[in-house]
C-alpha cells in the first residue's frame, strides 16, 4: 500500500482501487484486510480496517511506570498534518511500542476528537504536534506498528499497519531518550459514487527536532529533567514510516496516478 523500501519502488497508484476505499456497513468485530492492487509485490503490506470500536482493555505492562529510581524516559514529539492535501482526519494517530521480547505494549498518541478539537503543544505550518513522554524500564525496545483511528461521528474506522516492522529504542536508567518528531499524513481516495472519503495514512519521521521541543520537554514534565540521549533513527526501515524524501516521491507517485 506504501512506498516498498525493500525492493525500491512503488505499488501502482495509491494501491486502492475505488472499491476498495467504499467500506459497507459490517456487523461488530468484523475486520477486512485491505491489499494494494499490485499482487506481484513479494512482500504485501496492508493495513487491517476493522469498523466500529475494539471492544476491551488490559492492564498496563510490567516495564512501564516503575519506580522514579529504576526508570528511564522516552520522549519526543507526535502529530499531524491539519490542512492540504493531505491532512489528516484521524480522531487518534499512535505509534505502538513494546519492550522486545514481550507482547504488551503501550501507545505513542495524537488525539484529536471530532467534537474536541486538540490544538496541541506545537502548531506550526499546518501542523500540530503534542510532545511524549513514557517511564519505562531500562532495556531494549522497538516500535512495530502504527494506527489511524477515524470517527466522524457516525462512521467509525480502526486502520492498523501489517506487518510488524522493529524500529529499536534503547532505554538507560536515569536518563532521557529523545527520539524525534513524528508527523501523520492521512489518505484521502473516492468511493465508487465518487466521494472523496479518508482512509488510513503514514508517518513521516522528521528526526531531530529537540531544540524546538526541549524547552516543552522541560516545562510540560518537570519532574524527568536529566540527561539528554538523542537517538534519532537513520534509517526507519518500514513501509508507514517515511523519511522526508520518501514522502516527497511517494506524493509524486499519487499525483501522477490519481
Amino acid at each position: 500500500m506504501l512506498y516498498n523500501k525493500a525492493h525500491h519502488s512503488w505499488p501502482a497508484a495509491t494501491g486502492m482501487s475505488n472499491a476498495d476505499a467504499f467500506f459497507r456497513p459490517c456487523a461488530l468485530r468484523c475486520v477486512v484486510k485491505k491489499r494494494g492492487r499490485n499482487e506481484k509485490l513479494p512482500i504485501k503490506l496492508f493495513f487491517i480496517l476493522s469498523v466500529l470500536c475494539l471492544v476491551g482493555c488490559a492492564t498496563d505492562p510490567t516495564y512501564l511506570n516503575p519506580k522514579p529510581e529504576e526508570a528511564g524516559y522516552l520522549v519526543g514529539s507526535i502529530g499531524k498534518v491539519i490542512t492540504g492535501e493531505y491532512k489528516s482526519p484521524h480522531s487518534a494517530v499512535e505509534l505502538y511500542l513494546r519492550k522486545i521480547g514481550t507482547e504488551d505494549n503501550v501507545r505513542i498518541s495524537y488525539f484529536d476528537p471530532i467534537f474536541i478539537p486538540n490544538s496541541g503543544d506545537i502548531n506550526e505550518g499546518g501542523n500540530r504536534y503534542e510532545i511524549f513522554s513514557l517511564s519505562l524500564l531500562p532495556g531494549n525496545y522497538e516500535i512495530y506498528q502504527t494506527r489511524f483511528y477515524y470517527y466522524n461521528g457516525q462512521v467509525e474506522k480502526d486502520y492498523y499497519s501489517k506487518p510488524d516492522f522493529s524500529l529499536p529504542i534503547e532505554i538507560e536508567k536515569g536518563k532521557m531518550t529523545y527520539i524525534g518528531e513524528f508527523l501523520a499524513h492521512g489518505l484521502w481516495f473516492k468511493n465508487i459514487v465518487g466521494f472523496k472519503v479518508p482512509g488510513a495514512g503514514f508517518f513521516e519521521y522528521n528526526g531531530d527536532k529537540l531544540e524546538r521541543d526541549l524547552p516543552i520537554i522541560n516545562r510540560k514534565y518537570p519532574k524527568i529533567k536529566t540527561h539528554v540521549l538523542k537517538r534519532i533513527i537513520s534509517d526507519t526501515a518500514s513501509p508507514f514510516i517515511l523519511t522526508p524524501l520518501e514522502v516527497l516521491e511517494y506524493k509524486s507517485e499519487l499525483e501522477n496516478n490519481p
